[in-house]
């Protein structure tokens, strides 16, 4: 894995726990 694959892997998975968090946020919120 080089250096970009990490880099993307990262934001790869910061971008789903965003987007998990805020649907479970708008879920319990409704």
């Amino acid at each position: 894995m080089t250096y970009a694959d990490a880099i993307t892997f990262t934001d790869l998975l910061a971008f789903a726990f965003i987007t998990i968090v805020a649907f479970i946020a708008r879920r319990n919120a409704a």
